[in-house]
C-alpha cells in the first residue's frame, strides 16, 4: 500500500501558506545556485514573483538558445524515435504546466529537456511509450503518461531538468522557475501521482492531441498490427 502523503499543488495555497512552503526550498536552492557576481536576490520579491507565476500572472521570457543544437541532434534518427520524441514533448509540456511554469514556456521547456535525451535513454523507455499507445480510456492514458514522465524523471533527475532550462532564461527567471519546479516535482514524485493523473483525465484537448500523436507513433514504430 502506498502510504505517501497526497500531493497538494502550490497553486491551491494562499500567499501566506505558499510563502511558508516555498521559503526553505528557495533558501536551499539559492545556497546551491548563488546568483551571478553583483546580482542580489530579494527573497520577498522572488517569492511574490513565484506566487504570481503559478497563478498565471507572471510571464517568463524564453531565449530559445538551444534550438539549433537540439535540431542538429535530431538529424538521422528513425521515424519511430522522432514520434516518441513528439509524444514525450506532449507529456512533459503538460507536466511543466501542472508544476506551475508559464504556459507559453511549457512546450519550449519540454522540447529543450527531451532534446537532451540520448537514443539509448529513449529506447529504455520503449515500454512506457507502448503503454501510452495501448492505453484504453482516459484513466489508463493518464496513468501511462505519468509513468512515462516518472521514467524520464528517473533518467534525468531534477538537475537535468533545470539544466535544460538554464540556457534559455535569464538567471533570475531560471531561479524562480527552478525553485517552483523543484518544490512541486519533489513533492509530486514522493506521492503516487494521483493528483496529476486526475488533472489529466479531465483535459480532453490534451488527451485528444496525445491520442493522435500516439497513433502516429505506433504506426511509425510498427506497433499497429
Amino acid at each position: 500500500m502506498n502510504t505517501s502523503a497526497p500531493f497538494v499543488g502550490l497553486e491551491k495555497q494562499d500567499f501566506e501558506t505558499f510563502q511558508n512552503t516555498i521559503k526553505p526550498v528557495l533558501d536551499n536552492f539559492l545556497a546551491d545556485n548563488p546568483p551571478p557576481h553583483g546580482q542580489i536576490v530579494e527573497k520577498d520579491k522572488a517569492i511574490r514573483d513565484m506566487f504570481d507565476m503559478i497563478q498565471g500572472g507572471y510571464e517568463i521570457p524564453w531565449t530559445n538558445s538551444n534550438a539549433n543544437a537540439n535540431a542538429a541532434k535530431s538529424v538521422g534518427i528513425s521515424a519511430c524515435t522522432a514520434k516518441e520524441i513528439t509524444v514525450a514533448i506532449d507529456c512533459f509540456s503538460v507536466f511543466f504546466e501542472f508544476l506551475g511554469v508559464t504556459p507559453d514556456v511549457c512546450t519550449k521547456a519540454a522540447t529543450a529537456l527531451i532534446g537532451e535525451l540520448t537514443k539509448a535513454q529513449l529506447d529504455s523507455l520503449s515500454k512506457s511509450f507502448q503503454a501510452i499507445s495501448d492505453a484504453d480510456g482516459a484513466v489508463d492514458t493518464a496513468t501511462a503518461v505519468f509513468n512515462l514522465i516518472s521514467g524520464i524523471y528517473d533518467l534525468t533527475g531534477i538537475g537535468k531538468i533545470l539544466d535544460a532550462l538554464e540556457d534559455n532564461m535569464s538567471w533570475y527567471h531560471w531561479f524562480i522557475v527552478g525553485v517552483v519546479v523543484t518544490a512541486q516535482a519533489v513533492a509530486l514524485f514522493a506521492s503516487d501521482g494521483a493528483s496529476f493523473i486526475a488533472e489529466l483525465i479531465v483535459m480532453t484537448a490534451f488527451l485528444t492531441q496525445l491520442g493522435i500523436d500516439a497513433v502516429s507513433m505506433a504506426d511509425a514504430c510498427g506497433w499497429i498490427s
